[in-house]
This record gives structure tokens, sequence and C-alpha cells, in this order.
């Protein structure tokens, strides 16, 4: 694969199992939407399960071609994507408790850097330290931040860095490459500003309502 663009490096981190799909049912679309606002964009997913909005402030907004939501703010490219945790997490009928948050999030973590290592063609005897701490958001969430490093091969991107929560039934996920020379708590912080505007909904929102409202000057 050519590596001397990188957007094709960060296609590439970026191969997760989903699809974004938008289904229409009674003036509700499925899927992601995104809305502008003021100070950026207002992105929003409807789901089945939950559904969610999360608020992109940037002065520069650019969609990057992706199957996912990807994007770049003001020059750092960003992913949001939900994956759903029956993919890394099994019954177990012989468990006395359902799996905490964390559980769920260190599963999805493992299954993850398993995926990558096996993308990018990683020796089993030389896979990468994956550091990793949880973080609370707005008081009560738990989030889990980690990083995943690339291979010396990928002269372009150092490290991909992972920001999950846990939504209903699927974890939340934003993800964003450092470039080489980029300082890592720098994209951390966008990570963190960015998840800490996230609002759940048990009901889909209408994208046209909402962008009515917001168009007439409710902050979203």
């Amino acid at each position: 694969m050519k590596k001397s663009s990188l957007t094709k490096s960060i296609a590439l981190i970026f191969l997760i199992s989903f699809v974004c799909v938008k289904v229409q049912a009674q003036n509700i679309e499925y899927g992601y939407s995104a809305i502008k606002t003021e100070s950026g964009i207002l992105l929003v997913h409807n789901d089945k399960d939950y559904s969610l909005t999360l608020e992109v402030k940037a002065k520069e907004i650019n969609p990057i071609e992706s199957q996912n939501m990807m994007f770049s703010a003001d020059g750092q490219v960003l992913q949001v994507l939900r994956v759903e945790n029956s993919k890394f997490i099994k019954p177990n009928a012989d468990a006395k408790t359902s799996p905490t948050d964390k559980d769920i999030l260190q599963a999805h973590k493992i299954w993850e850097s398993d995926y990558l290592n096996e993308v990018l063609k990683v020796d089993s005897k030389a896979k990468p330290e994956i550091k990793f701490e949880f973080v609370t958001v707005n008081g009560d969430r738990t989030a889990l931040y980690w990083e995943y490093p690339m291979p010396a091969s990928y002269t372009e991107v150092s490290k991909q860095l992972f920001l999950s929560t846990v939504v209903g039934q699927k974890v939340l996920i934003i993800g964003a490459p450092i470039k080489i020379g980029a300082t890592r708590q720098d994209v951390k912080d966008i990570m963190l500003k960015l998840i800490s505007t996230l609002k759940i909904s048990k009901t889909p929102y209408d994208v046209n309502v909402l962008a009515e409202e917001i168009r007439k000057g409710k902050k979203p």
C-alpha cells in the first residue's frame, strides 16, 4: 500500500467493521447527519438503540471520503462511529453479573487493537504497547482513552488515539491520528472537548426540526 498520502494512511487506521447507512422512516433519518451551527457543526446520529448529538466547534470543517463519519476540524482529522457491543462481547450464561462499562470498554480496546495488529501485519511477538486510562466526562460518564502506536513504516502518522464510551448497547468511539511532530496532549484535549458535548436521546431526532431550531438561535 502506498503510504505517501496522509488520507490513505488515515483510511487504513479507521478500518472498522461499521457502515453508515441512512434509513428513512416517518420523516426520521437513521444514520449520521450534520447541521451547521454558528461555531461549527452539530453531528447527529439517529439509531434504533439510543440517538445522540456531538457539537464540533471549529472555524474550518471539511468532510473526508469514508464509509464512516470522518472529517477534519481546523486541520485535525477526527472520526466518530459506533460499534455494537455484541461484536466483541459474547454472552456468558455462567456470569453472575453483567459487564460494567469499564469491562465493555476494555473488551472493545482489545478487540480493536487486535484488529489493527492484523490489518497492519504486526508480528505477534512485537505487538505495540497500548497505553490507556479511564477518564470521567461531565462528572458521571466513564470513558476510555487509549493510544495505538503506528509501525515505523508510517512516516506521517505516529499514533492513533481513541476515546470511547458506552451508549446503550453500543460503544461510541472518537478516533484521531497524530501527525508526526504534533502534540499528543493537544489532540487528546480536542477529543475530550468533543465528547464533553455528548447528548443522548431515547428517541431519534427530527433533523429538520433541530436544524430549524438552531437557525432560529437555539443552542445545540
